[in-house]
């Protein structure tokens, strides 16, 4: 290779770049675009050389560009082999082991997401990312996402033309990095420069034949490499590459015709294969491309030395002999792929430009474990590949019974249901009658088309199946769609526990030794889920633990998401019943295994729980840690499900606690504007009215009202019981701080018709009647009751708001000494929980008393004194002071680094050190005291 000429200027701006990124904690970026020939790879290979960064570097190709996920495929297992903990992470998602959990596209991002975070700094290349497919320019974006939102040193570099790939990246990155993002346009090179490199490749060019050289190439160095070498002047490639291969051999000829049909650079172990050559054949015939300029040899692998030559290559193929190089790359691809289904579909292609059958490939990719991957493209050459077959072909019933099925796992639901109606009626037995019309009628549940959803249901019972199982898959669709399609909660129940006595009858009649067929576990865990569903919604939460118990007996060996299923259901139901502790167990571990796994769907499920369980328990640091990461991870997966959106609901609670009132009130707000389900608008009313009524008491009656009739019409048009009833005791409470009592008692006339059940029930029951007698509407007594109810159950938010309201009667009563204490303790509560809002609250309480305010100082004992911290805190301070980086910290902890960043900046201001020695020495001496 040829020294670098030119381009100083952009060499200087690409390095300033790279080495900005671990030098500012950020992700920064460069893109570096051009026409073809200009020298974008050459200035990205010499910007990057013997840099000091962990670096992966892959290339997209144009005849890849229609693959799913090509591109990805190759990043991806970069990544898993740039680091022993990259590939932890990601190896077991790119080849999961048989029986687990089968990947998703979000579990695939986000375990590249995290294997690029566990770098201190990283640098992904990417060349002629013009070709990238449609996914994996999605995972580019997830990853950019990722890195900015978790505050990750990662560097990308991306080289490409002009494109529509390019452009929607260049535009997300502008918006999100501003002058992070470093845009380099190359054009010709300079005259001067364009010589010397003319006389670098060709020594015996006198000046004046290397300016005609320059002057021919336009500045373009692809051109001036090959017109300063060629033995002629044509300016066109065709005759350039033909002229130089005229004094190689017909191997070299026939490896550039299979590189060239190839598209991308290969591997000499596959041209090995592919070719059927010996090792020092092809040895010989690349030793003859690469000394005539057209083929370059890097880690291994041989590419075409440009795009341009590769074009030239293909136009002069003949068909016969493309066929023939496709048939062979067919067979190479189908011997090594496995469940690889990128590689699988590569090998599809390569058979059908070969003019070859490639049904039983197809097959062999609907049927593999992996086939979720194939993505949207995918699915649709899949569709053209099936379509091309006649109706009742050997196969087509089977083909397209498997593409309805994976059309669903991608949500494709309309595609689903239209496919498994064109052959119900066509299944030969009555089991796959039903099959069909039951896959047809979910999917019409997903597309909330309840009349298909019934209709569909109808004739799957109609086919006449004697199938037992088959027959609690319809009982639990029934269900379903009775619930949530058609919203009769009641006849759901009763439907669901038929289904749940169908699906214990079938498991009883196993023997113990036996496990449960994969078909039966399934419908039998969706039944207790559906269970589990009904108990929340009627106010039982007491009945969901025994339900979660049988889920984790049946599930047992099903997989981490069964166990996580189960975990989760098991976790909220605690959390109803104010056990936090138990919760915490439950929730705790869930939630960092299912970040593990990859698994972001449940995760934020799990995490939702975890930041309300947290919250509740007065652990205001750790509820806003999870809330956080939750909303971390659902902006880097590009969809605020509904787990997602809860999980914001609760991190909004947290930040009015944490200090920013205004803040939160306003995000729950505009929450509530964007929510379109009745059902989910019922809390986020509730948490308006809520602190609305606590902040500002009577100056905010008009908004406490307008939220409390809202949400009563929420509440009848959702018609669930639980959010019903949480509703109507926190409207008492509202109503009685803003001055409306006979309205509030009227609600409370409401809540008194259903007993509570369980502690947090039981508690909510409290905080209502002590709003009312603290309005002067009941016994006195109950404010004293609902501190230690409170203190009991180790709510420490809800314990201070219910001493202020007792320290506000005993004020009003002329007992300032006894509000005053009480005020003091409901401070120090406050501290201790980090919760700033509620501080504020109190002080300004106690100044209308007349009492002076204070805030703790320094404690007596400052040195080793480690009891300020929360429990977190004090996790991250012990790994700071072994030695841990706040990258070293993120992975043990599985955090963000920004989350990392402000613990390690709380944990430095609560115990008044300066840097990370001070603190290992105050944790060392804490450690000794102890």
């Amino acid at each position: 290779m040829t020294g670098f000429f030119g381009r100083t200027h952009e060499l200087e701006l690409v390095r300033a770049a790279v080495a900005w990124a671990p030098g500012v904690r950020r992700l920064t970026a460069v893109l570096v675009d051009g026409e073809p020939g200009v020298g974008k790879t050459r200035l990205v290979d010499e910007a990057l050389r013997n840099i000091r960064v962990d670096r992966v570097a892959v290339s997209a190709y144009e005849p890849e560009m229609r693959l799913p996920f090509s591109l990805g495929h190759d990043l991806t297992r970069a990544l898993a082999r740039s680091s022993p903990a990259a590939g932890q992470i990601l190896d077991p998602i790119l080849a999961p082991e048989p029986g687990g959990p089968p990947p998703d596209w979000t579990s695939v991002f986000e375990a590249a997401h995290r294997a690029a975070g566990v770098h201190d700094s990283l640098v992904i290349a990417i060349d002629d990312f013009q070709w990238s497919d449609e996914r994996s320019t999605a995972l580019m974006h997830y990853l950019v996402r990722g890195a900015e939102a978790d505050g990750d040193p990662l560097a990308l570099v991306v080289a490409g033309r002009r494109s529509l790939a390019l452009g929607a990246l260049a535009s997300s990155l502008d918006r999100l990095l501003g002058d992070r993002l470093t845009r380099v346009k190359l054009g010709p090179l300079d005259q001067r420069s364009t010589i010397a490199l003319a006389r670098a490749v060709n020594p015996a060019l006198d000046p004046r034949d290397a300016a005609a050289v320059a002057d021919r190439s336009g500045g373009s160095p692809f051109w001036t490499g090959l017109l300063a070498a060629a033995r002629n002047d044509e300016a066109e490639v065709a005759p350039i590459v033909a002229d130089r291969l005229s004094a190689a051999g017909t191997d070299a000829a026939v490896l550039l015709e299979t590189i060239t049909v190839l598209g991308r650079q290969a591997a000499r172990e596959d041209l090995i294969a592919i070719r059927g050559w010996p090792e020092d054949r092809l040895t010989a015939a690349a030793a003859e491309l690469m000394a005539a300029g057209l083929l370059l040899e890097e880690g291994g692998a041989f590419r075409i030395v440009h795009d341009l030559v590769r074009a030239a290559v293909d136009t002069q193929l003949p068909d016969e002999r493309r066929r023939e190089i496709q048939s062979r790359v067919a067979t190479r691809l189908e011997n090594i792929a496995g469940d690889n289904v990128t590689l699988l579909l590569r090998a599809s292609e390569a058979r059908n430009r070969a003019g070859l059958d490639h049904l039983a490939l197809t097959l062999r990719i609907l049927r593999s474990p992996m086939r979720r991957l194939v993505g949207i493209v995918g699915l649709r050459s899949i569709v053209s590949l099936i379509d091309s077959v006649p109706a009742g072909a050997s196969q087509e019933l089977e083909l397209q019974a498997e593409l309805a099925s994976l059309a669903a796992e991608l949500g494709q639901h309309g595609l689903a249901m239209e496919r498994w109606a064109r052959i119900a009626d066509r299944q030969v037995t009555p089991s796959d009658r039903a099959r069909a019309w039951l896959g047809a009628s979910e999917s019409a549940q997903q597309l909330e088309r309840t009349e298909d959803a019934r209709t569909h249901l109808e004739r799957a019972r109609r086919a006449g199946s004697d199938d037992p199982i088959l027959h609690l898959e319809l009982q639990a669709t029934d269900a379903a769609i009775t619930r949530w399609r058609e919203n009769r909660p009641q006849e759901a129940g009763q439907l669901t526990i038929a289904a749940l006595e169908s699906a214990r009858a079938l498991a009883a009649a196993i023997r113990s030794e036996e496990t449960l067929e994969p078909r039966l576990q399934s419908a039998y865990e969706r039944t207790l889920v559906l269970a589990c569903v009904d108990a929340m919604q009627a106010n039982d939460p007491e009945a969901i633990l025994p339900l979660t118990d049988e889920m984790a007996r049946i599930s047992a060996g099903a997989g981490i998401e069964a166990w996580l299923q189960a975990s989760l259901r098991r976790g909220s139901a605690l959390t109803l019943l104010a056990r936090f502790a138990e919760a915490e167990d439950q929730l705790g571990p869930a939630w960092l295994e299912a970040r593990r796994a990859s698994l972001p769907g449940i995760a934020l499920d799990i995490g939702a729980w975890l930041a309300h369980t947290r919250y509740d328990a007065g652990r205001l640091i750790e509820a806003q840690e999870v809330a956080d990461e939750c909303e971390a991870l659902a902006e880097r997966i590009g969809e605020f499900s509904r787990p997602a959106l809860g999980a914001r609901m609760w991190r909004l609670v947290s930040t009015i606690s944490a200090g920013d009132h205004q803040a939160g009130l306003a995000g729950l707000r505009a929450m509530c504007e964007d929510e379109r389900d009745p059902h989910h608008r019922i809390p986020l009313h509730l948490a308006i009215a809520r602190w609305r009524s606590r902040l500002d008491g009577a100056a905010s009656a008009d908004e406490v009202h307008e939220r409390i009739a809202r949400g009563r019409h929420d509440m009848e048009d959702a018609r669930c019981a639980r959010c019903s009833l949480d509703f109507i005791r926190a409207a008492t409470e509202s109503l009685a701080r803003v001055g409306y009592v006979d309205e509030a008692v009227r609600w409370f006339e409401e809540a008194d018709l259903s007993p509570p059940r369980g502690d947090l029930q039981e508690w909510d029951h409290l905080r209502a009647r002590s709003a009312l007698a603290a309005a002067g509407r009941g016994d006195r007594a109950l404010l004293q009751d609902a501190i230690d109810e409170a203190d009991k159950l180790g709510m420490g938010i809800e314990s201070i708001w219910a001493r202020t309201s007792l320290a506000l009667v005993k004020a009003g009563e002329g007992d300032t000494s006894g509000a005053e204490m009480i005020l003091r303790d409901a401070a120090a509560i406050a501290e201790a929980s980090g919760a700033t809002t509620e501080r504020g609250h109190v002080d300004q309480l106690l100044r209308q008393l007349g009492i002076r305010t204070w805030r703790r100082g320094a404690r007596a004992k400052t040195t080793g004194d480690l009891s300020v911290l929360s429990d977190r805190e004090r996790e991250v301070a012990n790994l700071i002071a072994g030695g841990a980086s706040n990258p070293d910290v993120a992975s043990a902890l599985f955090l963000s680094r920004k989350t990392v960043e402000r613990h390690v900046s709380s944990i430095l201001s609560k115990l008044e050190v300066k840097n990370r020695a001070q603190l290992a020495a105050k944790v060392a001496a804490g450690d000794g005291a102890s």
